[in-house]
C-alpha cells in the first residue's frame, strides 16, 4: 500500500509542473520523488533542526506567493523555475532525471482507465482546492461554455478537436524540457 500510495504522489508531483518535481514545494513528511529522492532525503536528515525550520518557513512563503498568483503567473514561475533547475543541472543529472521522468510517464500509460481517471480525478480536486473562489467561479463558466460547445458538434469536429488538444498537449511536453 504504501509504495503504491508513494509512486501515485510521485506521479501526480512530476505532472503537475510538467514531469518536474520542485522538492521546494515537497511536503516534510514524504520524500520527494525523482531520481534525487535519496539525496534529498540524506540532505534532509542531515539538516540541522534551524535548517529545517528555516527551510519549512522558506516553503510555506513560496506557497503563500503561489497563492497569490494568477495561473498565468503560477505557469511562468513553474517554467522559469523549470528552465534554471534544468540548466544548473549535471549531465549525470540531466540523465536520471530524463530517465525517471520517462519511467513515471511509462508508469501513466500503463495505468488502467479507472486508475487514470481516478488520478485524473484526484488532481482536478487538487487545483480547485487551490483556487480562490472567483478562479473556480470562472473555471466553473468556462467548463460549462465549453461544455457546450462540445455538445453541439459534430463526431467529426469532436475528434478534430481530441486531436488538436493532444498536440498542444504534446508540444508543450516537448517545449517544457
Amino acid at each position: 500500500m504504501k509504495i503504491k500510495q508513494s509512486m501515485r504522489v510521485s506521479l501526480m508531483g512530476l505532472l503537475a509542473t510538467g514531469f518536474f518535481a520542485l522538492p521546494v514545494m515537497a511536503d516534510e513528511t514524504e520524500v520527494p520523488s525523482g531520481g534525487q529522492s535519496m539525496e534529498w532525503h540524506d540532505r534532509w536528515e542531515s539538516m540541522t533542526p534551524e535548517e529545517r525550520a528555516k527551510h519549512r518557513a522558506e516553503r510555506e512563503a513560496l506557497r503563500e506567493q503561489m497563492k497569490n498568483m494568477t495561473p498565468e503567473e503560477k505557469q511562468a514561475f513553474r517554467k522559469q523555475h523549470r528552465e534554471e533547475r534544468l540548466a544548473n543541472m549535471t549531465p549525470e543529472e540531466r540523465k536520471a532525471f530524463d530517465e525517471h521522468r520517462a519511467e513515471m510517464k511509462k508508469r501513466f500509460e500503463n495505468m488502467t482507465p479507472e486508475e487514470k481517471q481516478a488520478f485524473r480525478k484526484q488532481r482536478r480536486e487538487e487545483r480547485l482546492a487551490n483556487m480562490t473562489p472567483e478562479e473556480r467561479k470562472a473555471f466553473a463558466e468556462h467548463r460549462a461554455e465549453m461544455r457546450k460547445k462540445f455538445e453541439n458538434m459534430t463526431p467529426e469536429e469532436k475528434e478534430a478537436l481530441r486531436k488538436k488538444r493532444h498536440m498542444k498537449w504534446k508540444e508543450s511536453q516537448e517545449g517544457g524540457v
